[in-house]
């Protein structure tokens, strides 16, 4: 699965063979960490509680992948069936299907439309719940995001959050092309 690739570590007491010792589990894991960084294709590996956090983190994988871009493309995960662990697609698996190659994959980034201006930069995946709450006038429990539309308003958002990187001319008008290309924009 490309959204994210991940690693479980064999933890003795956890899982029912477990090899790692507890005591080992974080140098074991900052090494791996290490070690998969410098392989091509993972442009970044994660412990879990860089990623997550709540009661529930122990349910996570221990490292969450990241994998590089190549000429703009991802690399994609792939059952290797005993044979190379880093391979190119072939022409009979563009168009993806099971067990041959992905039409698509998940990236951290995306876009986020809304029906009414907003005042934030920028918004996650964890602001979609309280802002659909708060469109429908609707209270919700405790979670992480912040409404974007209504109240609270995208305010107080704007300012916890800064833009994760900052677009050239150049490239918004090339997001914005690709956008009107598919339609989104007339």
């Amino acid at each position: 699965m490309n959204y994210f690739p991940s690693v479980r570590v064999n933890l003795r007491g956890r899982e029912p063979d477990g090899q790692v010792a507890p005591a080992d589990y974080d140098r074991f894991v900052a090494d791996l960490c290490d070690e998969l960084e410098a392989w091509e294709c993972v442009e970044r590996a994660w412990r879990r509680d860089e990623l997550y956090d709540g009661g529930y983190v122990d349910r996570a994988p221990d490292v969450v992948l990241q994998l590089a871009l190549e000429d703009g493309y991802s690399h994609s995960c792939l059952r290797s069936r005993g044979g190379a662990p880093f391979r190119r697609i072939g022409p009979d698996e563009f168009m993806g299907g099971r067990e041959r190659g992905m039409n698509g994959n998940h990236r951290p980034q995306g876009v986020l439309f809304l029906s009414e201006e907003t005042g934030a930069v920028s918004a996650g995946i964890e602001d979609v719940a309280p802002t659909v709450l708060a469109c429908l006038g609707l209270a919700g429990p405790p979670m992480d995001g912040t409404a974007l539309l209504g109240k609270p308003n995208g305010a107080a958002h704007a300012a916890k959050r800064a833009p994760e990187c900052d677009y050239t001319r150049e490239q918004q008008q090339a997001v914005e092309d690709r956008l009107r290309d598919l339609g989104y924009f007339e």
